[in-house]
């Protein structure tokens, strides 16, 4: 699942916070003194939660998010974005055979995997802009290359 996530958010620059059960306590400060310093900045946070849809999965958001709140002096949005039951029917997840009615993330082919995360992400991250923003970083690291080597060779030329 975490390495889903790393192939398929890297390219909208998002931290990732990947749970792997009930969070500690430092994990969960940490998280809060980052929504902190973002919302500071003057950014606002959505923060989208993807977990398994069984009892579990369900009440580690809750647990977390009461810590997470409480150390966190400013207002942020929380999204459970899946699972949830629409996208089991969605994507035909099959039940956890082991425990009827309880789904996992695991259960999920890749593409569908892949779309879930995308797409939610979509409805707060503009690709086309980061894309814009990466184009304009790699002009400007060209031009300061080239100024920095003429200058290098300008340095050089009063020792000699």
């Amino acid at each position: 699942m975490s390495e889903q996530f790393k192939k398929y958010a890297g390219p909208y620059y998002v931290p990732l916070a990947p749970f792997g059960g009930d969070a500690s306590i430092p994990f969960k400060k940490e998280i809060a003194d980052s929504i902190t310093r973002v919302i500071r900045n003057g950014k606002p946070v959505v923060v989208l939660y993807f977990g398994d849809l069984d009892s579990k999965g369900l009440q580690i958001p809750k647990s977390a998010l009461v810590d997470i709140r409480e150390w966190t002096p400013v207002e942020f949005d929380f999204i459970r974005v899946g699972l949830n039951p629409d996208q089991v029917r969605l994507y035909g997840i099959p039940e956890n055979p082991s425990r009827p009615g309880e789904y996992q993330w695991e259960a999920l082919d890749d593409e569908a995997a892949r779309h879930l995360i995308t797409s939610s992400l979509d409805q707060f991250i503009d690709l086309e802009q980061i894309e814009k923003i990466k184009k304009i970083e790699e002009r400007a690291e060209i031009h300061l290359r080239t100024y920095l080597q003429e200058w290098d060779s300008r340095d050089l030329m009063k020792v000699l």
